[in-house]
């Protein structure tokens, strides 16, 4: 696991989604290469490994993924509804 997932996956649900994301693409990848000073991959065993667990252990980091993504957007379009507001009322 890269350095930044690692620190990560002590920060909680801000965190979390750099460290889903991670296994999300081990889970639907064939190789992942791992940024930095020697630019290695992955050994094949991490993906043979993630890809033999069962659908119910792995199935839910698409739907984490997607709600995550979905308030991101609800929260940027509530940052530009209140901008507008108050450009508004300044006028």
């Amino acid at each position: 696991m890269p350095a930044l997932c690692n620190f990560l996956t002590f920060s909680g649900f801000l965190g979390s989604n750099q460290v889903v994301l991670f296994f999300h693409f081990l889970l639907t990848a064939s190789e992942k290469r791992i940024n930095g000073k020697a630019r290695k991959y992955l050994s094949p065993q991490c993906y043979e490994f993630i890809k033999q667990l069962p659908k119910e252990l792995t199935g839910w980091m698409k739907y984490y993924l997607f709600l995550n993504i979905l308030g991101f957007i609800v929260l940027a379009i509530g940052f530009i509804l209140m901008s507008i507001d108050k450009h508004i009322n300044t006028l």
